[in-house]
């Protein structure tokens, strides 16, 4: 199950590579190109707040970043579709990102199986 933050992430990335500049999106929505940035680099996260600016700005119903607009499809290949439209220069680097997050998601759910085991960590 996908977390808030990677839901979010990917609905702004989505909704980003529906402009044409990442440049023309940011000032869209009222977001400096550097925080977006650092959004997608995983640095910084996007709270409610931003969320819901997102929302008004684009004129999308309240709760529209928070909804896995995915769910019941294939996640994998639904991500996969979603990485392939960024650019180049993204592309990498969001992909580590969602390496990572899927890399701890399953040394958490190693370490909550070891726990039920009695297995100390």
């Amino acid at each position: 199950m996908k977390t808030i933050k990677q839901i979010r992430l990917i609905n702004l990335i989505r909704l980003a590579n529906q402009r044409h500049l990442i440049k023309e999106f940011c000032a869209e929505v009222d977001l400096s190109p550097a925080y977006y940035s650092q959004i997608t680099h995983g640095l910084k996260g996007i709270g409610t707040k931003v969320a819901r600016q997102i929302e008004s700005k684009l004129n999308l119903e309240p709760g529209y970043m928070d909804i896995d607009h995915d769910a019941g499809s294939d996640d994998s290949s639904a991500l996969a579709a979603v990485i392939n439209k960024l650019p180049a220069h993204l592309m990498e680097q969001v992909k580590g990102l969602i390496y990572a997050i899927y890399d701890d998601a399953k040394l958490r759910n190693r370490r909550a199986g070891d726990a039920g085991r009695g297995i100390e960590g």
